[in-house]
């Protein structure tokens, strides 16, 4: 069991509004926490390359997300953000086999320069001798999410591969300065989103408390992540209703935040 973290927030979005939701996104990482306490980390995008920051201590994350939105940096009457506007984030030590201290075997996944990912599920339950015979290629890290990241990188079909092999999945990833999203039917993830943000996260309970910390109750649409469809996060927010559902594992529960609520 993994948190997984998805925050894209359009350019236009004003300094007020944008530090608002990075409180939110702060919060979305403490209530990740009950996902597994083993590691932490985060990627972002900033003038066309991704950092990333891991850890097994959760204050040097959280301090990192103060770091790069530090809004010492963004004058207050701008216009445009100047701080990265799509992040990744994960928490829990996802690995089959290796050393929990590992920073490497952490996610993000981010062992090659144009892309970094995260994800929630099973790729295989074999071991890395196993699979790289497999797949016949080795593999820098003990994380079987690097499956999916060379896999990505050869110009393969994510949604073909996951439901081919099996895999549990739900995943976020940056990709040459885009940030797309998948999931399949074993694996839950939720959207909240306006016109300007679209945050991607894991359970309805996360998302409750994070956005009622401090009386933050910032108004955004909540919806199940629809299954199967790659979603381009950019393009998300042009045509929600393409890639969300109104109901969780066949249950009708409407779009009201109250309903929701209920399902913690």
């Amino acid at each position: 069991m993994c948190g997984i973290i998805g925050f894209y927030c359009r350019l236009n979005c004003g300094y007020e509004e944008y530090i608002k939701y990075i409180k939110l996104l702060s919060n979305l990482f403490k209530e990740s926490k009950i996902r597994g306490l083993h590691s932490f980390g985060l990627s972002y995008i900033n003038r066309n390359k991704i950092y990333t920051k891991k850890s097994n201590n959760f204050e040097i994350i959280n301090d990192e997300i103060k770091r790069i939105s530090n809004s010492k940096n963004i004058p207050k009457h701008s216009r445009f953000i100047l701080r990265p506007n799509m992040i990744i984030g994960h928490t829990r030590y996802a690995t089959i086999d290796g050393d929990i201290n590992n920073i490497d075997n952490m996610q993000p996944t981010h062992c090659y320069p144009q892309i970094s990912h995260v994800f929630n599920g099973v790729i295989t339950m074999k071991e890395k001798k196993e699979y790289e015979k497999e797949y016949n290629m080795q593999f820098i890290t003990d994380n079987d999410g690097e499956i999916i990241v060379r896999h990505i990188l050869d110009g393969g079909n994510v949604k073909k591969f996951v439901n081919d092999n099996l895999c549990a999945y739900a995943g976020i990833y940056i990709y040459n300065d885009k940030m797309f999203v998948y999931r399949n039917m074993r694996r839950p993830m939720y959207v909240a989103y306006n016109d300007n943000v679209v945050f991607f996260f894991s359970t309805l309970d996360i998302y409750n408390r994070s956005n009622t910390k401090k009386g933050l109750n910032i108004d955004l649409k909540i919806l199940p992540v629809k299954n199967d469809i790659l979603i381009d996060v950019e393009e998300f927010i042009f045509n929600s209703e393409k890639y969300t559902m109104d109901y969780v594992y066949g249950e009708k529960i409407g779009t009201d935040r109250n309903v929701y609520a209920k399902l913690k």
